[in-house]
């Protein structure tokens, strides 16, 4: 069984247990308190949902940790110790960013993109000259609130069909947009995949896009749209969701 595979199967029955052991707790009636039964029942849904959040943010890293690990290990072989150097930082700037943030949290999108980067810079350097990335985000969004682990899923699903399968170089573009109420997020690449577009539930089966899903389902509800189509010469994922912003400090 792949490692990775074998971390997430040992990591989730940890979680669920948490999950439904806090549920049940939750649901204990106390013959003398109506209303204290009604807040352990909140408090058991919150941390069923803390659970569920947390079984998807870890099926997200370990099996691209052990192919960055299997570069860097090719590049000190080969003697190409700056590179494996540089990579090795990166690697500890995704894994800090990673570990740090709260996956039952949102953080500004600037945040999120912060983790999303230091991962196609690890992809870059392990795929020369076959991945190119634009962000393209208007500045008063950057302050916007996202689900952590948002992007990072949607960019990984992009390099995994499209720039490990081309031998040209494939843009990847990121795109931030407001529309009314509501803020518009789109990956896009260029990576041919439109010529044979797989169906919908084939580019979620993994932990990429299902992760997503699950996470918007998870954060607000029916009230964020997730949608995947062909672009021109490639594919592209669209998120929609609720525009909110950091309350800001008053000034003394």
């Amino acid at each position: 069984m792949p490692l990775a595979e074998l971390f997430n199967r040992s990591l989730m029955p940890f979680v669920l247990i948490y999950g439904f052991y806090a549920l049940a707790l939750g649901l204990r009636l106390s013959e003398n308190a109506v209303r204290d039964s009604a807040r352990r029942l909140v408090e058991a849904r919150s941390a069923a949902q803390g659970a569920e959040l947390a079984a998807l943010r870890f099926q997200l890293n370990p099996h691209f940790l052990f192919n960055t690990l299997n570069s860097i290990s090719s590049l000190i072989v080969t003697n190409a110790s700056a590179e494996a150097d540089r990579l090795t930082m990166r690697l500890s700037d995704f894994l800090r960013l990673t570990f740090e943030a709260d996956p039952e949290a949102e953080v500004t999108l600037v945040e999120e993109w912060a983790i999303a980067q230091a991962y196609l810079d690890i992809e870059a350097a392990r795929f020369p000259g076959r991945l190119q990335v634009t962000f393209d985000c208007e500045s008063a969004l950057l302050d916007a609130h996202v689900p952590t682990f948002l992007l990072q899923p949607i960019v990984e699903n992009a390099v995994k069909h499209a720039v490990q399968t081309s031998r040209r170089l494939v843009t990847l573009t990121v795109r931030c947009r407001q529309v009314d109420d509501r803020l518009h997020l789109m990956v896009e690449d260029d990576g041919g995949r439109a010529v044979a577009l797989p169906s919908e539930d084939r580019e979620g089966s993994g932990s990429g896009l299902r992760n997503v899903r699950g996470r918007m389902a998870a954060f607000y509800g029916d009230d964020a749209a997730v949608n995947i189509r062909a672009s021109d010469g490639g594919f592209a994922v669209e998120l929609t969701l609720p525009l909110r912003r950091a309350m800001k400090r008053a000034t003394a």
